[in-house]
């Protein structure tokens, strides 16, 4: 992440190595580690991989230095070693490939000749041409904006800059913010917002305005400064990557590689070795180790790092709270032995979707196609180890390594390794009867992983089919939800029975259970992170005398094989005992527009249904989860406002459209001959009804924070881990209720089980059919949703 963060789109790519290393690799197959215990060659291609995970267009050029230590003919073959290399695991980097003259892979440069160099004045001579060909160059600009890049750049250049056709009025403004400086490495947005002022010549403005915001985006992709559009890093402007790179790389680095001079006083210290033996930082040692920069730097550059996943919120016990910085984990020692309940899940990263053709592949032809760019499996598990952490977190703390991972995802143990000879990232789920529902988790973070790092990479699920033959699990999972008699999977034939045998952990096949505890309705996009973080948590909390897990409906995760999608929902919700809705501003955009659409709203038929089925008396409890909107501070804190302020149920329609109320009566129709019909209710009606349930689950006052005074970091850090673990208090709290539910139905089953006697085959159905009607009863005489609005309870 550290790296990706400058590469750009519009950017001509360097790839240096030295062709000494990749000699004596070449020539005796003995791979010399160099810093990173890589050879060189494996070295050269981290970058690389590197350049084609962060970009997907560009030109690449490849540059061998040091060739004076390297005759004619040995160049030779230096080159054919790496083309051949490339070229065996069909690297996308070669796509975007510019070749000298020679035709060679490299540039060859002469370490000794500087400027004189033949090789160096060829290089020279196609970045420049490159770079005059290129889309950017020939983009069409305002002439103020050029204005504008030209004053920014004399800024980053200093006395070596020419501002001579600059306006004297622009001259001046640059010599005010320079100062007696002679180049600078960071400016604020109000001093870029001034400068933009007198390059357009305007005299009024913000710096939200449209115009403005528009220019900052193209000099940032133009790779003229590096700003980030956060609350807490929008007044930071970085003109030199080198000042940036400089200050993150005084924490993130390999102390026996890279020294400093304060080592010597910080060495011995407990959160030296967190940090360097662990990977843990201490909020209370970045000001020791960031000795040399200002209050406010030591900020933006934690925000930095949190921002591009250099770090992340952690909480190593009740009292202590910190950073996870994934770089610096320990190299090795998570072990974990197969057990003989595993179930193997391998995630393939790759770019230009390398997978895209076939289902089926042997196992080194994925590993030629495939790769995991540096950097991936830190963040990767990092993120699922931050989900981990739930309600017994101090007791099952992930253990974690920069190469495998031991953590907990609700109930079930997950390994994870990085096969580096497979070129895959190996999961194992322990104990796992069925995996589509980790399989999900995994998916959605390995989404976010690749939106903010590794844009150009792709990811596919597979899974064994066979000894050294691999299926996408997705393949697999379309044939099995066709209801084929016999299912193709590669040159196999299968009956359904032997696929169920085969890949059923993988399979979306309906729980045995026949009665959830919780549904989880919520809008998929923006609250999925927040249903998958309760779903978690929830699975930490443990049920009734035999302390089973809470067994909750959660999207697709339970959605029995070819049904159809909200037919099993309203199927699972009337099959449920609480329905827990999701309620954010995401979730209520869509019923603000009903009047208008002309497709049905999946979560306003699952309110509308609970709403329904509560009061028919199937379904026991309504406790909705207010998730408030979220901003971030300038000082870098997650702040979540009340969601009751911003909006109010009179704001929403007053009618619900005819696709939405098919959806529900042709359900309750077919399921529930005897039931009454649904009422026609209004948006604003099912909005104020959700609203008027009694919830413990305010999330922005489950955030209150105690008035501890701490430093400004250690308070970040607090408040990041404390936003993260608001789903936690919310599974607590729903775990109360679901312990009350479980006894109620329990005294009636106990009750009834006395009353019609064992459960033999013959009085099945008379206990099932008792069992309800007298579920049914109890729950009429419950009392109902309170009328008063949760803010006022």
């Amino acid at each position: 992440p550290l790296t990706t963060m400058f590469l750009r789109n519009r950017a001509v790519v360097l790839v240096f190595a030295r062709m000494d290393e990749l000699l004596r690799e070449a020539s005796s197959g003995v791979k010399q580690s160099g810093d990173n215990n890589l050879s060189a060659l494996a070295e050269f291609k981290v970058w690389c991989d590197a350049v084609t995970a962060a970009t997907d267009r560009g030109p690449v050029l490849f540059v061998a230095t040091h060739a004076d230590m390297v005759g004619s003919k040995d160049q030779v073959t230096v080159a054919e070693f790496v083309d051949r290399a490339l070229q065996g695991c069909q690297h996308p980097v070669l796509q975007r490939l510019v070749r000298p003259d020679s035709g060679r892979v490299f540039f060859a440069v002469d370490n000794t000749m500087a400027m004189q160099d033949p090789g160096v004045q060829a290089l020279q001579k196609t970045v420049q041409h490159t770079c005059e060909t290129s889309d950017s160059a020939r983009q069409l600009v305002p002439l103020s904006l050029r204005m504008l890049e030209d004053a920014v750049g004399s800024l980053a250049k200093g006395a070596a800059a020419d501002v001579s056709s600059l306006p004297p009025a622009l001259k001046d403004a640059l010599q005010r913010i320079r100062g007696g400086a002679t180049a600078l490495p960071k400016i604020s947005l109000d001093q870029l917002h001034q400068l933009y002022l007198l390059s357009t010549g305007t005299t009024e403005g913000s710096k939200d305005d449209f115009a403005f915001r528009t220019s900052v985006d193209f000099l940032h992709l133009k790779g003229v400064i590096t700003h980030f559009n956060t609350a807490a890093l929008d007044s930071l402007v970085v003109l030199d990557p080198a000042w940036l790179l400089g200050a993150i790389s005084s924490i993130v680095r390999r102390p026996q590689l890279h020294p400093r001079a304060s080592d010597n006083e910080l060495k011995f210290t407990p959160d030296w070795d967190d940090l360097y033996n662990k990977g843990f930082l201490n909020p209370e040692f970045v000001p020791k180790v960031l000795y040399d920069r200002s209050d406010e730097d030591q900020q933006h550059v934690l925000s930095i790092m949190l921002q591009t996943g250099l770090c992340l919120p952690w909480k190593f016990s009740e009292a202590s709270t910190g950073f996870l910085v994934p770089a610096l984990l320990p190299a090795g020692g998570v072990v974990a032995a197969r057990s003989s309940t595993s179930h193997l899940v391998y995630i393939a990263p790759s770019s230009a979707q390398a997978l895209q053709r076939g289902s089926v592949f042997a196992a080194r032809e994925v590993a030629s196609r495939c790769y995991v760019p540096a950097g991936l499996f830190g963040c990767f598990v990092t993120l699922l180890a931050q989900l981990s952490q739930g309600s017994s977190a101090v007791l099952r703390q992930p253990q974690l390594s920069r190469s495998s991972a031991a953590l907990y995802l609700g109930p079930h143990q997950v390994i994870l390794r990085e096969v580096a000879e497979l070129s895959m990232i190996e999961v194992e789920a322990v104990g796992v009867r069925n995996c589509v529902g980790l399989l999900q988790q995994l998916t959605r973070t390995l989404e976010q992983v690749r939106t903010a790092h590794y844009p150009a990479i792709t990811f596919d699920l597979l899974v064994e089919l066979q000894p050294k033959t691999l299926v996408k699990v997705v393949d697999v999972q379309r044939a099995y939800t066709e209801q084929q008699k016999v299912v193709v999977v590669g040159d196999q034939r299968l009956k359904r029975a032997e696929m169920e045998e085969r890949f059923g952990h993988i399979l979306p096949v309906q729980n045995a259970e026949d009665v959830f505890h919780c549904f989880v309705s919520y809008r998929h996009g923006a609250d999925s992170d927040a249903a998958a973080r309760l779903v978690n948590a929830l699975g930490e909390h443990a049920v009734g005398d035999d302390a089973g897990h809470v067994n909750v409906f959660f999207d697709s995760t339970s959605l029995k094989a070819g049904l159809a999608f909200d037919r099993a929902f309203m199927k699972a919700l009337s099959s449920s005992l609480i329905c827990v809705p999701l309620v954010s501003e995401h979730s209520l955009q869509r019923m603000l527009r009903e009047r208008q659409a002309n497709l049905a709203d999946n979560v306003l038929a699952e309110w509308m249904l609970a709403l329904h089925l509560l009061e028919q008396g199937l379904l026991r409890r309504i406790v909705p989860i207010f998730i408030g909107p979220t901003e971030e501070s300038q000082l870098g804190h997650m702040t979540m406002g009340d969601l009751f302020s911003r909006i109010k149920p009179q704001d929403f329609p007053d009618q619900v459209n005819e696709p939405t109320l098919a959806l529900i009566s042709d359900f309750v129709k077919t399921e529930f001959r005897n039931m009454a019909p649904p009422p026609r209710v209004t948006v604003r009606q099912v909005v104020d009804r959700i609203f008027a349930c009694n919830s413990p689950c305010l999330t922005w006052r489950l955030l209150l924070s105690d008035s501890i005074k701490v430093s400004r970091i250690s308070a970040m850090a607090k408040n990041r881990t404390d936003f993260d673990r608001v789903y936690v208090r919310c599974a607590r709290a729903l775990g109360q209720v679901v312990d009350e539910v479980h006894v109620e139905r329990a005294v009636h089953k106990k009750t009834l089980q006395s009353m019609l006697g064992t459960r033999s085959s013959s009085n099945q159905k008379l206990f099932d059919k008792s069992m309800l009607e007298s579920w049914k009863e109890t729950s009429a005489h419950a009392a109902p949703p309170t009328a008063t609005t949760t803010t006022a309870a």
